[in-house]
């Protein structure tokens, strides 16, 4: 991996659809039922869990991602592969 970053948001957000050049591992260190990524062109939506796992996301594809708790923050810490 390379380009490693801490993305944090905050409760009752959400993120502008958008696409990136490649695809991320995803850690996630703070999450809530209510946080998810979304594909809305392959009508998929995806949960990453707090478990030690490294998730693989392809970002290149259309994505959002919203976190619809009404506290909690969402923290990922993502590489770029």
């Amino acid at each position: 991996g390379f380009r490693a970053r801490m993305l944090v948001m905050n409760s009752k957000s959400v993120y502008a659809v958008h696409q990136d050049r490649g695809k991320r591992i995803h850690l996630a260190i703070e999450s809530n039922d209510s946080s998810f990524f979304v594909f809305p062109k392959d009508e998929e939506v995806y949960h990453i869990p707090v478990d030690g796992h490294l998730y693989k996301v392809d970002t290149s594809k259309f994505h959002t991602f919203f976190n619809g708790h009404w506290s909690e923050t969402r923290t990922h810490m993502a590489f770029g592969i």
